[in-house]
């Protein structure tokens, strides 16, 4: 398990806003997936202050794309993982740390564009879901449209930061077109395929 130099991080950040507090993290190992189109999905660990641990998933697609997603390790048999909140004040420290992730990510992946699906909680629908708000502020903040280009698909609460050294027009289409073809997990969180349903 690799342990990420904090400092590094810091410097990564100081390129768009200082974020704060956020909790450290450690790469744990990437695995090769089957799916077509799907070449890895990278692992990243981390505790919160209650030592509550967290799993962080990126799943790398061969068109130059991250899918983002996260959970609570307490909550890895539930069917539901990725709709649960764990109700310990802190998830604006947790959601810092995947900004983290990502931008640690990025700075190894300089071409790459990230996206991500805001899970509904219970009883809520899935266009314009809480998280798909929270979320697309989070990441307007710390990922400048100078580099990025934010698009979304609010119907399903998609949203996505292409790259602006990649061809945006064409990995906007490219994106959508994986929505279209169901590789984006609508609810069964199957682990091996997804646009990343997310949590917290």
């Amino acid at each position: 398990m690799k342990q990420i130099d904090v400092s590094s991080i810091n410097t990564l950040f100081s390129s768009i806003e200082s974020t704060g507090k956020f909790y450290n993290f450690k790469y744990r190992c990437s695995n090769k997936l089957s799916q077509i189109g799907l070449i890895k999905d990278h692992i990243f660990v981390f505790s919160n202050f209650k030592n509550e641990k967290f799993q962080a998933n990126l799943h790398e697609y061969d068109i130059g794309l991250f899918a983002v997603k996260f959970y609570s390790k307490k909550h890895k048999l539930s069917k539901d993982k990725y709709s649960l909140l764990t109700n310990n004040g802190d998830a604006m420290t947790i959601l810092k740390t995947m900004v983290a992730i990502m931008i640690y990510t990025l700075n190894q992946y300089p071409n790459y564009s990230f996206c991500f699906i805001g899970n509904a909680s219970k009883d809520e629908q899935t266009e314009k879901t809480k998280r798909f708000k929270v979320y697309s502020r989070i990441m307007q903040r710390y990922f400048s449209t100078d580099n990025f280009s934010h698009t979304n698909d609010a119907k399903i609460s998609l949203y996505s930061m292409i790259n602006k050294k990649s061809n945006v027009q064409l990995m906007a289409s490219k994106i959508a077109n994986l929505a279209q073809k169901e590789i984006i997990d609508r609810g069964n969180n199957n682990d091996s395929v997804s646009l990343a349903r997310n949590t917290k």
